[in-house]
């Protein structure tokens, strides 16, 4: 907690966005010293997965900013009855999105229907090369506004291509962040 203090006031003449989830996420207590030593907003839940997960942060307005991962928290139902529990409390919502773009076509879909929605987290355009080919029109963001365009076509308007699928299953899907060539993710 003294370090996320310290490091958040060395952050403050940045002005940063946001500082996100500083200290360890099931510490309300913790993220409460440092909501108070900062004036920078704090975000945080993207490990939560049900409304109690998160609970004691919105109610005890240590967090501003929401990041529940919508592929995680149970959907579109959920997600909605959080965003609008969260704007009740004047708090944003900046989903977590780490699972491709068929979870960034939903995401885009949950902004669009969501006023208190912020940004959208994702790593579709420049995580592994082949993500892009797992769906017939993969979500990119526009880069004359930085914005993700409407998504156009029935349901989420993506269709998986299965081949491509196949070609690539899942591995483990965890980037060991502390050793050496993680940025190349086994490459």
């Amino acid at each position: 907690t003294a370090t996320a203090v310290r490091v958040a006031a060395m952050l403050e003449p940045y002005d940063p966005e946001w500082i996100e989830e500083p200290v360890p996420p099931e510490n309300a207590a913790a993220l409460a010293r440092v909501r108070a030593s900062t004036r920078i907003p704090i975000a945080t839940g993207e490990r939560a997965h049900t409304i109690g997960d998160i609970r004691e942060f919105v109610e005890a307005g240590v967090a501003d900013i929401v990041q529940v991962d919508l592929t995680h928290f149970g959907g579109f139902a959920p997600m909605k009855h959080l965003a609008a529990w969260a704007d009740a409390h004047y708090l944003l919502v900046a989903p977590h999105n780490v699972c491709g773009p068929v979870g960034t076509a939903a995401n885009v879909h949950f902004a669009i229907a969501t006023p208190n929605y912020k940004v959208l987290e994702h790593f579709n355009d420049f995580a592994d090369p082949w993500v892009s080919e797992l769906v017939d029109r993969a979500p990119r963001v526009d880069a004359s506004d930085g914005c993700f365009p409407l998504p156009e076509g029935p349901g989420l308007g993506v269709r998986l291509n299965h081949d491509a699928c196949a070609s690539h299953p899942r591995t483990g899907g965890r980037l060991r962040l502390f050793e050496a060539g993680w940025e190349r993710r086994g490459v």
